[in-house]
């Protein structure tokens, strides 16, 4: 055994080398698949005069390649692009996302999505003021003063469906305890009614320079917080009731801003289909010189959605107790009764005549045969919960008591 281990020992030692050699080789060239996330699509061909907006604005891909050439791809190594040749103004399904490389030596395995929707739109540019919001605060005891832009007006270029979303250009200034003038170069931004960013928006200029003078605090007042809603409740329905907690806030400012300010707004509420009541957490909206003197983050804001009354009319149905045992009842000669009801108009819609009872107590008439004129008491009719009767006619039923057999 040892004979055999140690003849050609030079030999067997280099071909263990050679070997170890070849599989290093072959397993540094050895495919490996990764995933490239966060990869922009842009839109191709779109037709003149036209706008795409896609349903998501990027994608992931799973990708192969030689263990060597993976190390140095990004994103940027690759181009996806959605082709809209000869496609007019409308809404496009299930559109194919087209994946390219930059290297013909990386392979393509997997797009995600591989299919996006896309809505071609009429391309419009309008004209809008510039405003500005401010976050944040300056030094204690001070405030920021009524703003100069310049310019005070901009062009913006995008999809009709949102340049028509918004009236204004905002640029956005943030304050951090500053003690004098602010003066900043800023990036317009577009928001719609929700307070929502519109990212597929292009301004001319897309900067403007905002300078705002930093002055000391007026004096502070208490004011009331106004709830912001958009949108419409259900149909049928409407917000009874809207309270906020807590609903009163400290202000103060300079003194213009400060003198004309009744109240402060809420963050936009969605209440948009609404049918039942609901709570909702939004932060305060302040305008621009102003400053909240209380720490308040958020605030409560409750919302008691009702159902609209309504009325309608309906035949009620005839049903009788204490009816003797010898006595048959016929009420085919009586007038109908119509009972005019009240309610949700979604349940009135689907009342009828089995909805509304009356009973007729007959105990008076245990021994009578004949025909008799009963008034109906209100305590005879029985609705549905959430329902009231508003009136009824006529006020008397007419009924024949016969002896059973007769």
């Amino acid at each position: 055994m040892s004979n055999f281990i140690t003849n050609n020992l030079t030999a067997k030692i280099v071909a263990i080398l050679l070997a170890i050699v070849v599989w290093a080789y072959v397993a540094s060239g050895e495919s490996r698949i990764i995933k490239v996330p966060s990869i922009q699509i842009t839109a191709k061909s779109a037709g003149a005069g036209l706008i795409a907006k896609l349903s998501t604005n990027e994608v992931t891909i799973k990708v192969s390649a030689e263990k060597g050439k993976l190390k140095n791809i990004t994103s940027e190594s690759f181009e996806a692009y959605v082709d809209l040749t000869s496609k007019n103004k409308g809404t496009y399904l299930d559109v194919p996302v087209v994946v390219t490389s930059k290297d013909p030596n990386i392979s393509i395995r997997n797009i995600e999505p591989a299919l996006i929707t896309v809505m071609l739109d009429s391309a419009v540019i309008k004209t809008v003021p510039v405003v500005v919001k401010v976050e944040g605060k300056p030094g204690e005891g001070l405030v920021p003063d009524n703003p100069m832009i310049e310019p005070d007006k901009v062009e913006v270029r995008g999809a009709k469906s949102d340049v028509d979303k918004i009236l204004e250009a905002t640029a956005v200034v943030g304050l951090k305890g500053e003690t004098s003038d602010v003066k900043k170069t800023v990036v317009l931004q577009g928001f719609d009614a929700k307070s929502e960013s519109i990212k597929e928006l292009a301004f001319s200029p897309t900067e403007v320079v905002v300078s705002i003078p930093i002055i000391k605090a007026g004096k502070s007042k208490t004011v009331g917080i106004k709830v912001k809603t958009d949108g419409l409740v259900k149909s049928g329905y409407w917000a009874s009731q809207i309270s906020v907690e807590p609903n009163t806030v400290s202000i103060t400012g300079n003194s213009d801003t400060l003198n004309s300010t009744k109240f402060i707004e809420t963050g936009v509420i969605n209440i948009d289909g609404l049918s039942a009541s609901k709570v909702f957490n939004t932060n305060l909206s302040p305008p621009t010189g102003i400053i909240l003197l209380d720490s308040i983050d958020t605030v409560r804001v409750s919302l008691v959605i009702s159902a609209v009354d309504t009325t309608k009319a309906i035949i009620a149905s005839i049903r009788s107790i204490n009816l003797g045992s010898t006595l048959t009842l016929d009420t085919s000669a009586s007038e109908p009764v119509t009972m005019l009801v009240s309610g949700p108009a979604d349940r009135l819609n689907t009342m009828g005549s089995d909805d509304i009872i009356i009973t007729l107590d007959l105990g008076n008439f245990a021994k009578y045969i004949g025909i008799a004129k009963v008034d109906i008491l209100r305590s005879w009719i029985a609705v549905p919960e959430g329902i009231s009767v508003v009136q009824f006619n006529p006020s008397a039923i007419s009924i024949e008591l016969k002896t059973k057999g007769s």
